[in-house]
């Protein structure tokens, strides 16, 4: 069946089109009043705001067609991949949101000036700066890019849509460092990505919330209802389990792994106790840090990251996971079975075409560009933050709004290219994340001990970035044959001893000024020796424990509400009830503490 997209279908893509970009002209006076305002909207956003932008930004358009490929190939259980990162979300909300908020940055490169002194930070933060913002960031963009070149192929066929000699010439002039794979691929990302540059440089944050609102609302209804009339299609969920068993699929509905199952038990632990903690982003850096920058109060921000936690974790996944079952039982042709063994990621954007009719399809096919833009515009903003706050400003410190406006501006444009660039070398969005996690795992020790050990210094987290770099580089060299788990494990082992024997030769023991400032500022929980009172050092220590109790509760509220949803899902209600019952005893728990 080779559906295109219908006029009706067309309409709701440029109605949704023309909304994005009037969000961004209504906001963008008010945004350019100055760089506080175009990237944290002057923190004066309400919780669910600042919660809905960060579960929209997470929502790409890579994420659906990721896990169709893993329930394929490893079933249900291959999420806890990412299900892992509840931990350390929730860690976020317990120790890290309020404290973030308190340090009033902008990027969190920016906090490293404030929790180091000397020219060790001021180059770490530059380091930061780059690493973060053009280098991981623009490795992102590049896998999300390719995930929507890889949806785009199968809904817009420009040499239907062009004249023939328009085509022609774009088939003969296409600049090869620009290449999806195909012209008509190529062609499709450039002119999306150019509407998202436009409407993200003109609006700034406040344009990419606002946005992102409205995306995750479009996003996550189409993708509930995509679920529904694929499950309706195999006539339930009980034939579909029915189907998946006939066919040899039996495994694939496990929700944990098994030794003998699809997704090994040994790499289950990986996850569980290391993957969500040995990330440079643990600590709640990066875009949720700007997010939480946006805020209007603590409890806002801590309120904000709690909901993204739900909305991430409980919310997104059975919807997509549902679509993956079906995927593995439908009917496909034999060209799109052969395309489909080839490419498992590819089964998503080929049922949407299969099954959905005329308006629908144009939703769901708008709610997958709606999902890859909140990603994108995030990302770009986020991007020229760094390159502003803690590069550009550093070399012009006398710069003026509307300069530095303009080259936020100018930053949004460059970062794109570069993404486009780097999205042509990726081919596998799953082993994309995996491999920016391993790259990642040797920053994880450093980000999190900075929040509760004084003896942490710059020195630590310049040791653990190079040695994680190093680390991704020669270890595939001496072992060819390693997957992109291991190696984030070894990573992450390395790296930490690195940065437990630089603490060890650099610390300096005299009482320092900064760290003075620092904790009067943050206020840390846990471990700072001397700059505390013996009153206020056991106090500290009494609450990092607390605070240790009220994490695990929350990660079980979130595993609770998210397993007590599926297995009612799969009919099984007695368990569900039982897990819903624990996740929302749990959540309430977790609410009354960080409310208070």
């Amino acid at each position: 069946m080779n559906k295109i997209l219908s006029t009706l279908d067309w309409s709701i893509i440029i109605a949704y089109f023309i909304f994005a970009f009037s969000i961004a002209l209504y906001v963008a006076k008010k945004s350019s009043e100055s760089v506080g305002s175009y990237f944290t909207a002057s923190r004066s956003l309400p919780w669910w705001m600042v919660g809905t932008s960060m579960v929209a930004t997470t929502f790409a358009a890579d994420t659906p067609l990721a896990i169709a490929g893993i329930v394929a190939t490893q079933g249900i259980a291959g999420n806890w991949f990412w299900w892992s990162w509840a931990l350390s979300t929730i860690a976020i909300v317990v120790f890290f949101s309020k404290r973030w908020f308190r340090s009033k940055i902008v990027t969190d490169a920016q906090f490293i000036t404030i929790r180091y002194r000397g020219k060790e930070a001021q180059v770490l933060r530059s380091i930061k700066a780059v690493f973060y913002g053009v280098i991981i960031n623009c490795f992102i963009l590049g896998w999300v890019l390719r995930a929507m070149s890889k949806i785009a192929s199968i809904f817009l066929h420009w040499n239907k849509i062009l004249t023939p000699t328009t085509w022609l010439w774009l088939q003969t002039h296409w600049p090869k460092w620009l290449m999806y794979g195909t012209v008509n691929d190529s062609l499709s990302i450039v002119l999306i990505l150019f509407f998202v540059m436009v409407y993200c440089s003109l609006g700034g944050i406040r344009s990419v919330i606002l946005t992102d609102i409205f995306q995750f609302v479009l996003a996550m209804g189409s993708s509930i209802l995509f679920s529904i009339i694929a499950l309706k299609h195999v006539g339930g969920i009980l034939p579909l389990i029915q189907g998946l068993s006939n066919s040899g699929f039996t495994k694939n509905l496990n929700f944990f792994p098994s030794f003998s199952g699809l997704f090994p038990f040994q790499l289950f632990c990986i996850w569980i106790f290391g993957t969500w903690w040995i990330q440079h982003f643990a600590d709640g850096g990066g875009y949720v840090a700007q997010r939480i920058s946006c805020s209007r109060s603590e409890k806002d921000a801590s309120l904000g990251t709690l909901w993204f936690a739900i909305a991430n974790f409980v919310f997104r996944s059975w919807p997509w996971i549902i679509v993956g079952l079906v995927i593995l039982i439908y009917p496909f042709g034999t060209s799109s079975s052969a395309l489909l063994a080839t490419d498992p990621e590819l089964g998503y954007p080929m049922l949407m075409r299969e099954l959905l009719p005329s308006g629908l399809l144009g939703l769901v096919f708008a709610s997958l560009l709606a999902a890859f833009m909140s990603t994108v515009d995030t990302h770009l903003n986020w991007g020229a933050s760094y390159l502003i706050n803690d590069l550009y400003q550093k070399l012009r410190p006398k710069a003026k709004t509307p300069e530095l406006i303009w080259i936020s501006r100018l930053s949004v444009i460059i970062l794109a290219i570069l993404a486009i660039i780097m999205s042509t070398h990726i081919t596998s969005i799953a082993a994309a994340w995996k491999y920016v996690l391993a790259l990642g795992a040797g920053l994880g020790f450093a980000t999190l001990a900075r929040w509760f050990w004084w003896r942490v210094n710059a020195y630590t987290e310049i040791a653990g970035m190079i040695t994680a770099l190093l680390s991704c580089l020669i270890i595939p060299w001496l072992i060819p044959s390693i997957t992109s788990d291991y190696l984030m494990l070894y990573s992450a082992f390395i790296s930490t001893i690195i940065c437990l024997i630089v603490i060890l030769y650099t610390t300096n023991n005299k009482k320092q000024k900064h760290l003075v400032s620092f904790i009067k500022q943050i206020k840390p929980l846990g471990f700072w020796g001397n700059y505390y009172s013996k009153k206020e050092s056991a106090k500290a220590i009494q609450e990092f424990y607390s605070s240790l109790k009220t994490w695990l509760l929350g990660s079980l509220s979130i595993y609770g509400l998210l397993f007590g949803l599926g297995f009612i899902i799969f009919q099984n209600y007695f368990v569900g009830i039982i897990n819903l019952l624990i996740g929302i005893f749990c959540l309430s728990k977790v609410l009354k503490s960080i409310t208070n």
